[in-house]
């Protein structure tokens, strides 16, 4: 493939933190999520970029390459013909071992399929329209990916305008995007993460009190909601031996404590709740406090919106 020249540009970048995968776009994007490990980067209500990744659980990788090609292959009912990959940045090559494919014989790669040298972790990438020209014209952009976390570092989530540092051991069991609401839950060990998003909040305060949707969302009965403030209430519930007992026989999570957030200047609400067979960490309750909160606009936005 022919080199291409890179550029310099001064848009905004739209930054992407999504379980482990960490990628700086440059330019407004939209980020729709479309499974755990499956994204769509659009530009304009059109897809610009498609990244879909996988831990390696074989430990045979030219063979889990081949059944994530062939698996696109049946997908997209065409055949991939590899192509040189000489004009991607060195930095990503040798962080990865890099394939490129097209399937209609020009020199330019429609899909990219990424293998990481420290992890094994398979990432495909489908071009859209000029999308890896465009890459490829902005260096950093590839060279910053990123599918593990490094020593130290904070397990960073950006979903849509919020923000949060996903505390350490908990993993991803499910996401739902909903018209006017996101909902996450992780698990680790015998404690249970979920947090959520309205938007608009105003729509939703329409219907329902502040207090009567944080009931719904963490099962915290009114009576027992702590009023911080007029936008915050929080709730924590540490049951007596007797129903520590009697929630061990049902199966139950008798710990709990959650904390609702009204933001009325962006009109959102996000809200997190944890769950436990057993007394919370309270450095895990510190951690979602300290992190969890709406990107403010003078630190860049986002632009996600799953």
């Amino acid at each position: 493939m022919n080199q291409v020249p890179a550029e310099q540009s001064t848009l905004p970048a739209t930054q992407i933190r999504w379980n482990q995968l960490k990628l700086d776009l440059t330019g407004s994007f939209n980020v729709i999520t479309k499974a755990p490990r499956h994204l769509i980067v659009e530009e304009q209500l059109r897809p610009f970029l498609e990244i879909r990744w996988q831990p390696s659980t074989t430990g045979n990788e030219a063979r889990h390459s081949s059944r994530i090609l062939k698996d696109f292959e049946r997908e997209v009912d065409r055949e991939l013909q590899l192509l040189p990959i000489d004009s991607l940045p060195e930095k990503l090559r040798s962080n990865y071992q890099v394939q490129a494919f097209n399937w209609d014989g020009s020199p330019v790669a429609q899909v990219l399929l990424l293998t990481c040298s420290h992890c094994q972790t398979h990432i495909l990438l489908r071009c859209y329209r000029d999308a890896f020209e465009r890459l490829c014209r902005n260096p950093p952009i590839l060279e910053g990916l990123r599918c593990h976390l490094l020593p130290g570092e904070g397990d960073w989530w950006h979903i849509a305008d919020v923000s949060i540092m996903i505390p350490e051991g908990f993993e991803l069991e499910s996401c739902s995007f909903r018209f006017g609401l996101s909902d996450l839950r992780f698990k680790h060990r015998a404690t249970d993460l979920h947090l959520c998003r309205l938007a608009p909040a105003s729509t939703h305060l329409k219907q329902h009190d502040f207090g009567i949707l944080f009931e719904s969302f963490a099962l915290a009965p009114l009576e027992d909601q702590q009023v911080v403030d007029a936008h915050t209430r929080c709730y924590r519930c540490s049951p007596k031996i007797g129903r520590r007992l009697l929630g061990r026989l049902r199966k139950r999570k008798g710990y709990c404590t959650a904390s609702f957030k009204h933001y009325p200047r962006q009109d959102r609400i996000i809200g997190y709740s944890l769950r436990s067979s057993s007394p919370i960490d309270q450095t895990i309750e510190t951690a979602l406090q300290e992190s969890y909160g709406i990107i403010e606009e003078e630190k860049g936005s986002t632009d996600t919106d799953p």
